[in-house]
C-alpha cells in the first residue's frame, strides 16, 4: 500500500503478517495510523530512516523504548517489528518503504525481499518525478515561445533580440520564466512588455 500527501514524500509499507482473526482492511487502518503518528510527531522509525538516508530497523521494545508516544499505536497495529528503508538518490529524498511484521522477528530472506522491494519502488517514483518534470518543461517551453512569437511579431525582433527581451523583463519582475504559465492573459502582456529599448 502506499500514501501521498501533497508536498510530501512518498510512503509506502507492507504487512508481513496480520494478528489471526483480523481482517487485512483492519491491518492497513491501524499501519496507516502508526505512520500517520510518526509524520504527526517528527519523529519515528520512518522519519528516522528518510532524514539520515539509511535502513532503519527496530522491534517492538525498541520502538517502544525510543520512541514511547508510539508505543500504543504499534501494540495496536500488532506490530512486532519495522524496518524502514528510505527511497532517495543523490539529490532527491523521495520517501520511505516501511516493512512491518507483526508477531514474529524479520528475518534475513524477509530483509531482502523489502530490499528488492525498496529498489523497484524507487525506479517507480523516480520515473513518475521524472515524468512529471518533463511535462513541466515542455509546457513552459511552449508557453515561453509563444511570449517570444508574440515578441517578435509585435516588434519585428529576431528570436534571439525576442528571448533576450523575455528574460530581462521576467528578470526586472523576479519571475520565473516557466511562471509566464500560471499568469493571467493581462500580466503576461504585462510581463512581455513594452517595445524592446
Amino acid at each position: 500500500m502506499s500514501r501521498r500527501r501533497k508536498g510530501q514524500p512518498v510512503h509506502g509499507w507492507i504487512v508481513l503478517d496480520k494478528p489471526v482473526g483480523r481482517t487485512s482492511a483492519w491491518a492497513v487502518g491501524a499501519v496507516r495510523r502508526l505512520l500517520e503518528a510518526e509524520l504527526e510527531q517528527g519523529d519515528g522509525p520512518t522519519v528516522l530512516a528518510v532524514a539520515e538516508r539509511r535502513t532503519v530497523e527496530v522491534d517492538l521494545a525498541t520502538l517502544c523504548r525510543r520512541w514511547p508516544a508510539l508505543a500504543g499505536a504499534a501494540a495496536s497495529a500488532g506490530i512486532g517489528g519495522m524496518l524502514a528503508i528510505p527511497l532517495h538518490t543523490d539529490q532527491l529524498s523521495l520517501g520511505c518503504f516501511t516493512v512491518l511484521a507483526g508477531s514474529h522477528a524479520l528475518d534475513d530472506h524477509a530483509r531482502s525481499i523489502a530490499a528488492t522491494l525498496a529498489r523497484a519502488a524507487l525506479l517507480a517514483v523516480e520515473r513518475h518525478h521524472h515524468e512529471h518534470h518533463t511535462q513541466r518543461a515542455l509546457e513552459s517551453r511552449s508557453l515561453i515561445g509563444s511570449a517570444i512569437g508574440i515578441l517578435m511579431e509585435r516588434y519585428d525582433l529576431a528570436a534571439p533580440a525576442a528571448w533576450e527581451h523575455l528574460r530581462r523583463r521576467a528578470s526586472q519582475e523576479e519571475r520565473k520564466l516557466r511562471d509566464v504559465q500560471a499568469l493571467p492573459a493581462a500580466d503576461a502582456v504585462r510581463l512581455i512588455g513594452d517595445e524592446p529599448a
